[in-house]
């Protein structure tokens, strides 16, 4: 049974999910992958990638990934001065939808090009106390179309602006996943 009423159960029980994930997880690592996950389902992306902002070197590190192109995502290395919809999310502050990866300035044609399945991207910042923490970028496979009552009505602010405050608890420095692994 579809109807509008289970549609909304769902998406509240997703938002309580990730809520959860954000105050009762110890385990950063464990909590930004429950957020991939829960964020990828509750917007039907084919991808939700999270990257924690490097402050000193101006560039995202991938902390977590579910969908496709997750390894990917997980072994991306970015350039300091690299274009990245991070960067432009936490800039911007604000909701960034990127209806066409290919021709789009936000994004360096090269980091693209390891994400040749990937035709849309929607960009949620995570911002707390007027510091850029990282972003969720959701990943489409097909050409999408954004239109700001869409993403006004499916990215309320109260969604992902509360949750970037359980990334300010004490952490280690951030480092790459690989580096983190010993490897």
């Amino acid at each position: 049974m579809n109807s509008p009423t289970l549609g909304r159960e769902h998406y509240l029980e997703l938002l309580n999910e990730i809520t959860q994930a954000a105050i009762g997880t110890l385990d950063l690592n464990d909590m930004l992958q429950t957020l991939a996950d829960r964020l990828g389902e509750l917007f039907m992306a084919d991808a939700c990638h999270i990257a924690l902002w490097d402050e000193a070197r101006q560039i995202p590190i991938p902390a977590a990934a579910s969908g496709t192109a997750r390894e990917a995502f997980l072994s991306l290395q970015v350039k300091p001065g690299q274009q990245t919809l991070t960067a432009a999310l936490l800039k911007l502050g604000r909701v960034l939808a990127v209806p066409d990866v290919a021709n789009t300035i936000y994004i360096d044609p090269e980091i693209v090009a390891k994400f040749p399945q990937k035709r849309s991207f929607l960009g949620l910042p995570f911002i707390a106390s007027g510091q850029g923490l990282g972003a969720a970028i959701l990943g489409f496979d097909r050409p999408r179309q954004f239109h700001f009552g869409n993403v006004a009505a499916i990215a309320p602010r109260q969604s992902y602006r509360h949750k970037p405050c359980c990334l300010m608890r004490p952490r280690r420095a951030i480092q790459p996943r690989a580096a983190r692994a010993g490897g």
